[in-house]
């Protein structure tokens, strides 16, 4: 799993939190991950956890295979043949795919659905994909990241920084320097 990397460049210590706007609440961004960031310091937190796994039409009935965690997107992923009556497997080819998106295709002899998870939950599925079929989740991350006072996790993001908060994804850097208004997050 990539991480997310805090870079505090102020000559005072700062808390920072990462938001995340899951769909399945309304939109309502939550603390997802938060820390104390030293003067001059640096910390890492874990990024987003995905996962794929997959249901087999195998002669015998379905069968389901074992899952895949992910970084998260870009990501190619293959399934590949395993011998009957064994379910397929899911490997990872590459991060050649496009920008949001985890691809997957289908190397097996047996048709396959697949599933994505974020977080534990279920993002998306498949319709079953016949041996040479493709199919891509788009998903996009809505992580933000924030200097904030004392949020803890689970809270929701307070309104006075829906302004602030800059979009983060897993394997980024944000870097937090103090001007003359405050302290300002940049993503690099």
């Amino acid at each position: 799993m990539d991480s997310i990397t805090i870079l505090n460049q102020s000559s005072e210590p700062v808390r920072v939190a990462i938001f995340q706007r899951p769909p399945s609440n309304g939109g309502v961004a939550l603390a997802f991950r938060a820390a104390e960031v030293p003067a001059r310091g640096r910390v890492r937190l874990a990024g987003e956890q995905y996962g794929v796994s997959l249901v087999a039409k195998l002669p015998s009935g379905y069968e389901r295979g074992e899952l895949l965690e992910l970084a998260g997107p870009p990501v190619r992923v293959e399934v590949r043949q395993n011998p009957l009556p064994e379910p397929p497997d899911l490997v990872l080819t590459s991060a050649d795919a496009g920008d949001d998106e985890v691809q997957v295709g289908n190397g097996a002899e047996v048709p396959v659905q697949v599933f994505l998870y974020r977080e534990g939950q279920e993002i998306g599925r498949s319709r079953f994909l016949e041996r040479g079929e493709e199919h891509s989740f788009h998903v996009r991350s809505e992580l933000y990241v924030a200097v904030v006072d004392s949020v803890e996790l689970g809270d929701e993001m307070p309104a006075e920084l829906a302004g602030q908060a800059v979009r983060i994804h897993s394997g980024q850097t944000a870097t937090v320097s103090q001007e003359a208004g405050g302290f300002v997050v940049r993503v690099e």
